[in-house]
């Protein structure tokens, strides 16, 4: 039995000396870093050899793949770093009348245009305005309006001519020439948005 005792304490003795010290024992050094959200700075704590990442998920800051971080997540923290974090908003476009939702950077209406790489023709009708402020379920939209020029053919009333025939009964109206329905070509204005017609006008008659 003593024998036995002493083999179970030696192989005790080896699996604790081989077992991998935790963060705790190892007494890693903690020290500040800034992080910059969104033009806020705020001090955070970083241990040594911990990763952007986990600074960043042990301090409450939560980030998407849309938003833009000055390191790399897996990037090791280095002592006295500064991170900067930019928020995405999610916001809608309607482009024409058919919407998407999107992540932007923009701070405006007319940045996140730019951003998006939307081009607007001068008809176009833009809301809200250019200069309005990106906000969190901002709806933009964009009326693509474009002016058309069509050519109709009409049917014009024809002309009777009659003449009163003393033959006949008093007050009677003979029609000596019948009429026939004309014809002629006109020009519309067409102006259109998102597809529909929203006005027409006489552009030019053409006989």
């Amino acid at each position: 039995m003593p024998v036995v005792l002493f083999l179970a304490g030696f192989f005790a003795a080896i699996n604790i000396l081989a077992a991998e010290p935790s963060s705790d024992d190892l007494n890693l050094p903690i020290y500040a870093i800034s992080v910059v959200e969104q033009g806020i700075a705020y001090s955070a704590e970083a241990e040594s050899q911990a990763t952007i990442g986990q600074i960043l998920e042990k301090n409450g800051f939560k980030t998407s793949n849309s938003d833009i971080i000055s390191h790399s997540s897996e990037e090791a923290v280095v002592p006295g770093d500064t991170i900067y974090i930019y928020h995405a908003t999610p916001v809608t476009i309607v482009d024409g009348g058919v919407g998407s939702e999107t992540f932007t950077l923009a701070n405006t209406v007319a940045s996140l245009i730019n951003e998006k790489g939307i081009i607007l023709n001068e008809i176009d009708i833009l809301t809200p305005s250019e200069n309005t402020n990106i906000k969190t379920g901002l709806v933009v939209k964009i009326r693509r309006r474009v002016i058309e020029k069509i050519t109709e053919v009409l049917e014009v009333p024809f002309k009777k001519i009659s003449s009163e025939d003393p033959e006949t009964s008093y007050g009677k109206v003979t029609i000596t020439k019948p009429g026939i329905l004309g014809k002629k070509e006109v020009e519309f204005e067409v102006l259109k948005e998102d597809g529909k017609t929203i006005k027409k006008n006489t552009y030019r008659k053409n006989r």
